[in-house]
C-alpha cells in the first residue's frame, strides 16, 4: 500500500495475512510509520487476491476496498518494471529466491 505516491512524502506499508505492518520498505518509498487501518473486509480481499494469483508463479494483485466492497484494479507481473527493490536488503534477497526460472 503506497500513499502520497505522486506528492512529496510518499510512503508505504507492507502487511501479511493478518494485517501486521512488516519492517519493509517498497522501492524508494520511505516505511509509513503507523498501519493504515485494517479494512473491515480484509477476509474478502484476500480471497479475492487468492482466487486471481492461482494461476501466477508471481503476480501483484491490486484491489481496493471500499464501502466494504471489493474492486478490482489490475493484475501486475512485473511490479516497479521488475527492478524496484524491497528493503531491507535482506527481503528482497529472501522473496527473490522465492522465484524460480523453471516455468511451473
Amino acid at each position: 500500500m503506497i500513499s502520497d505516491r505522486f506528492g512529496n512524502n510518499p510512503h508505504g506499508g507492507v502487511y501479511d495475512v493478518h494485517w501486521r505492518h512488516l519492517d519493509i520498505a517498497i522501492g524508494y518509498c520511505a516505511r509509513s510509520a503507523a498501519p493504515a487501518p485494517r479494512p473491515v473486509n480484509l477476509e474478502s480481499i484476500i480471497e479475492t487476491a487468492t482466487v486471481l494469483s492461482e494461476d501466477f508463479d508471481y503476480v501483484r494483485v491490486d484491489l481496493y476496498a471500499a464501502d466494504n466492497e471489493v474492486y478490482f484494479g489490475k493484475l501486475t507481473i512485473t511490479p516497479g518494471a521488475a527492478v524496484l527493490p524491497f528493503g531491507p536488503d535482506k527481503v528482497d534477497h529472501e522473496w527473490g529466491r522465492l522465484l524460480t526460472s523453471t516455468p511451473s
